[in-house]
């Protein structure tokens, strides 16, 4: 990546996939790119593109129906990306460049940050810091450790890292180091090899080798048994790891590792829950990121962007009064607390437009900085799954594409997230279930 634009061209000989997981044939790390966004083939003219996502391919500002030839010249998008289609003059194939779209933040038009996904908003100083160290430190290997509370994004700026980075179209892994047993995130991250213990049928790569050339994100990571901490730091220090059952078999890696932590990590070495020797190996560029109550002005723009993301069109909006009170309330779960209080005020059809104070009464409950639970779901799969329960019992005699249309999505999405979410239709339309 050179002055901050990502470019690189790939020789369309055959049908490809586009999309964020890495075993696409052009991995994508854009939080706004599906697991599998597009498929692309060379035709007569130009190209045949595909569109197999959710987030939607765009020509001209409009998003395509299914499928659309382009010829040399034209240009599609998705999410932060352009894909300019050109021909090989040598072998007149269909060929594609693919480029960073110039995402700009209103406030720094002047080119502070021009290829910032859109999706990552900030006009507090003290952000504009965090991302000027990450857009310093994203070309070298070195480690990382992101600090900051629960909710504040440590995950977005490891991806930010990875983005920004030479590394950005090689895999970007990352594994929660406080949600599996010792065993279990020993072999996530290690892998193992065949036999290696009961029902090990086949090898297979952790997440180390998955995360080859680019980079691994090990998220909370002061809750890592002290066993696998020194196998970690073995790992820094030496470039290659050991799949379980292989004996002193040794795999190369060129991996970048970032790690995230809301733990005090000096206080954890003095209660000897981490080793200091990977504390210092880790904490080479420490980032800290601020919680939101530490830039209450950056939550108007963090609102607006989110509901554009998340409708198809604002359907509805917060009146001044309401948005001084999301800017006034100390949010102990930081962003990811406001955005599932949004979602579930936007998809809460007992909710009108304007969003008015009344309606935030739900904050007033907090009697403290400690909860985390905003009265909305913990996710936001959780509180989509209810919008929909809420939609059919509110408009029981709606079909399909029209409850969509209320929600703000399309019929297939719809029926997606219904088969998904493991939805009965006739049970919520008739009231019968005992949730809420």
């Amino acid at each position: 990546m050179r002055n901050g634009i990502s470019r690189f061209e790939f020789p369309l000989k055959r049908q490809i996939s586009i999309g964020r997981e890495k075993d696409n044939d052009i991995c994508l790390a854009d939080r706004d790119i599906s697991k599998r966004h597009a498929r692309i083939k060379p035709v007569s003219a130009g190209i045949l593109i595909e569109d197999v996502s959710t987030n939607g391919v765009f020509v001209k500002g409009k998003r395509i129906r299914k499928q659309v030839e382009l010829k040399k010249g034209d240009v599609f998008q998705m999410g932060g990306w352009e894909i300019h289609v050109l021909v090989d003059k040598k072998e007149d194939l269909p060929k594609t460049v693919i480029r960073e779209a110039e995402l700009t933040i209103k406030k720094l038009e002047k080119g502070l940050f021009p290829d910032l996904p859109k999706h990552l908003i900030a006009e507090d100083p003290k952000m504009l810091k965090v991302f000027s160290l990450v857009k310093a430190v994203a070309p070298s290997d070195a480690t990382v450790l992101i600090q900051g509370e629960t909710g504040v994004g440590k995950d977005e700026i490891a991806r930010l890292l990875h983005f920004w980075s030479d590394r950005a179209m090689k895999p970007f892994i990352a594994i929660n180091c406080a949600t599996s047993t010792e065993q279990v995130l020993e072999n996530a991250l290690f892998g193992h090899e065949r036999g290696a213990f009961t029902g090990a049928t086949d090898s297979k790569a952790g997440c180390f080798e998955e995360a080859h050339g680019g980079t691994l994100f090990l998220d909370e990571i002061g809750e890592m048994p002290l066993s696998i901490q020194g196998s970690l730091l073995r790992v820094l220090e030496y470039g290659a790891i050991r799949r379980l059952g292989s004996g002193k078999k040794e795999n190369r890696i060129d991996v970048r590792v970032v790690c995230g932590t809301n733990r005090n990590l000096k206080r954890a070495i003095r209660e000897k829950l981490f080793r200091e020797d990977l504390y210092y190996r880790l904490n080479l560029v420490p980032i800290n990121i601020p919680a939101l109550r530490e830039r209450p002005h950056d939550i108007p723009k963090l609102v607006e962007s989110f509901i554009q993301r998340q409708m198809k069109a604002p359907q509805k909006t917060f009146s001044p009064e309401a948005m001084g009170e999301l800017m006034d309330y100390p949010w102990p779960g930081n962003i990811r607390q406001l955005l599932n209080a949004v979602l579930r005020l936007l998809l809460d059809p007992k909710v009108k437009d304007p969003i008015g104070t009344d309606d935030l009464n739900i904050l007033k409950s907090f009697d403290s900085q400690e909860s985390v639970d905003f009265g909305a779901p913990s996710t936001f799969d959780e509180a989509k799954r209810l919008c929909i329960i809420s939609h059919l019992r509110a408009f029981p005699k709606d079909s399909i594409p029209k409850l969509a249309e209320r929600i703000g999505v399309s019929r297939p999405c719809l029926t997606k997230m219904i088969r998904d979410y493991g939805i009965d239709v006739q049970r919520e339309r008739s009231g019968n279930s005992e949730e809420f």
